[in-house]
Parts: C-alpha cells; structure tokens; sequence
C-alpha cells in the first residue's frame, strides 16, 4: 500500500515507474499490452487499498520482464513474459508453459549438471 499512495501522492513517482517500463517497449507484445493495462491501473484511483497487493506484485513482474527482456537471454524472457504477463500467467514460481526452448534454459538455470545413468 505504501508504494501506491507514493505514487498517488506524487505523480512524479509513478510516472518514473512507467518510463523505465516504457524503455522495453517493443521487444514483446504481451509485455507491450500488460504495461499498458498497468499503466492505466496507476492513474486510477481507487476507493480502497483491496487492489494494492495484485498491483505491486504486476509492478515487480512487469518491472523484472523489462529488465529480463533488454538484458536476459531471449527465451528466457519470452518464457518469463508468458507465464507472468500473459493471459495464462500462472504466477508461481516453477509454472510454465510448454515451449521448445524450456529444456535450455532450465539447462542453463542449473547449478548442478546432472549426468545420466551411469
């Protein structure tokens, strides 16, 4: 909640959010079209604070999409943008869609190389 009535307090604030959400425009359309539904859901104004936890968890996936999207590996960000952004989210950590480019970046996320059987 402290986060939005920042930004209600000050526009300034939430104007800065959108812009560095704005620099990743282009790179992805679901990110495009959930940063603008974002964006409108800032400017609102809302008769409560029942709204304030689904907003700011939007607010850290759509800002860890636009980092991911101008500096992360490619299939790893269009993967992230899917499943957190898109009309499937499913918003857990581990819940993604079926995609031919999973196997490499689970590949690449791990720690430890598992080996076959030996």
């Amino acid at each position: 909640m402290d986060v939005l009535r920042a930004m209600q307090r000050d526009a300034n604030c939430r104007d800065a959010f959108v812009d560095e959400l704005r620099a990743s425009r282009g790179l992805n359309p679901v990110y495009d079209r959930s940063t603008d539904d974002l964006a409108d859901r800032l400017r609102a104004r809302y008769p409560d604070d029942g709204h304030a936890r689904a907003l700011v968890t939007r607010m850290a996936h759509a800002l860890q999409a636009a980092e991911m999207l101008r500096r992360g590996d490619a299939a790893a960000a269009d993967l992230f943008v899917k499943s957190r952004l898109g009309a499937d989210g499913m918003q857990v950590f581990g819940g993604l869609p079926s995609t031919e480019s999973l196997s490499h970046i689970v590949e690449r996320a791990s720690v430890i190389r598992h080996q076959g059987p030996q």
